[in-house]
């Protein structure tokens, strides 16, 4: 078996080096405001659920083609837009929420 000889590929890398070094036609986007995108962390939470709950999740999520997480948040985001939908209604809740007694011991 006879060796492979490299030397005839160094003007095509020598070629290639020189035209991904060559970076004078692109502009400075160091420190861009515009393309910055800030996103906030997630917040974590360690749940205990009954067994019933969790596989009804992973059929669920499953049937959905997404994870659990993902499918929690949807869940929570069709119910915040539902009670947003009804702003008054959702106000009132929490308001007489605040002012129950027993609302506030369970919650603590």
């Amino acid at each position: 078996m006879s060796k492979k000889n490299f030397k005839d590929n160094t003007a095509n890398i020598d070629r290639f080096f020189s035209e991904a070094q060559n970076t004078s036609n692109t502009q400075n986007t160091d420190n861009t405001t515009d393309t910055v995108i800030t996103q906030e962390k997630p917040y974590r939470i360690n749940l205990k659920l009954r067994p019933k709950f969790r596989k009804y999740l992973d059929d669920e999520a499953w049937k959905a083609r997404t994870s659990i997480t993902e499918y929690l948040n949807e869940l929570i985001q069709a119910d915040m837009d539902n009670k947003n939908g009804n702003k008054e209604q959702y106000e009132r809740d929490m308001q007489e929420a605040s002012q129950d007694e027993d609302f506030l011991k369970r919650t603590i």
